[in-house]
């Protein structure tokens, strides 16, 4: 939904320059002094003792813990509880309390990330200095605000929103997985004692990622390399012929899908952690393999 909206408003408002803006620990930063003020008509009472918890805040005890809190503390929370059912609709109101004192009204929102749009890179930072006015002159805590990742708010450059990297190719936005996302799948020398399951639920994560980003125009090629790279990381770290083989039938896919655009066995990750014997197994193989399928050795 989102998404949408950014993309709406760059094509409908010519919004061309935009960046992510996040409210730094906004729920642990709530006070509940003008609490109830900012979420009338809610009654006070039912501000207390259902959004704010008091009778469980003024006496912490096993026997005073509720459904907001996880399990039994010896002091009180911060800020609204995030296990509370109410938070979350809390939190909106006060974003957009805090963006309506701005008039930005029309600023993109998703929970506590916000996402501020321009014409143009002056625009953008003059509508972020409203909003940083807002957040000081309302009472609600000690809010901050963190600009995210861009260049130049330029929307034809790669950004970042809710880990997400997005750019305008052609006229459309195109998203892909962002920098964490991808750093979920990775796999380096010092993580080689990582058990086979962890190896499966970053595969799982790739795949999910395919799905998720379906106009992702390079998706196809970027699952089948780090599949591939997952796949050499199982063969390393168990050398049964069955992950060789599994290792060796990725690499090829990741080959293939990029158009034979690199040798073979550039596809193989290395690190000093690795035995060499397996590293040449799968090179052995990958030889083996393109001379049966196209006639060519592995170029060296």
């Amino acid at each position: 939904m989102a998404q949408a909206a950014i993309a709406t408003a760059y094509r409908q408002a010519q919004m061309t320059h935009g960046v992510e803006v996040d409210l730094i620990g906004f729920y642990g930063s709530i006070k509940p002094s003008r609490l109830a003020e900012y979420l009338r008509p809610l009654p006070t009472s039912v501000v207390e003792y259902v959004v704010w918890d008091t009778p469980m805040r003024d006496d912490p005890s096993v026997h005073a813990v509720v459904g907001t809190m996880p399990a039994p503390t010896s002091s009180p929370p911060a800020g609204l509880s995030l296990g509370s059912a109410t938070s979350p609709i809390v939190g909106e109101l006060i974003v957009n309390l805090l963006l309506a004192n701005a008039n930005e009204q029309d600023t993109i929102t998703y929970a506590d990330n916000l996402f501020v749009m321009g014409r143009s890179e002056q625009e953008v930072n003059a509508r972020i200095d409203r909003i940083k006015e807002s957040v000081a002159s309302l009472e609600v805590g000690a809010l901050e605000l963190r600009v995210g990742y861009s260049v130049g708010h330029d929307l034809t450059k790669p950004f970042e929103f809710l880990k997400h990297e997005g750019v305008v190719e052609d006229g459309r936005f195109v998203w892909r997985p962002g920098h964490a996302k991808r750093l979920q799948h990775q796999i380096g020398g010092s993580d080689y004692y990582l058990s086979d399951e962890v190896i499966a639920a970053a595969e799982r994560r790739v795949r999910h990622w395919r799905r998720s980003y379906p106009a992702w125009p390079e998706g196809d090629i970027q699952e089948a390399v780090h599949l591939a790279e997952l796949a050499v990381w199982r063969f390393y770290r168990n050398g049964d012929p069955s992950n060789r083989t599994a290792a060796v039938h990725a690499l090829v896919v990741a080959w293939l899908a990029e158009g034979n655009a690199r040798a073979l066995i550039e596809y193989i990750p290395t690190h000093d952690a690795v035995p060499q014997q397996r590293y040449n197994d799968l090179v052995t193989e990958l030889a083996r393999w393109q001379r049966a399928a196209i006639g060519e050795p592995v170029a060296a």
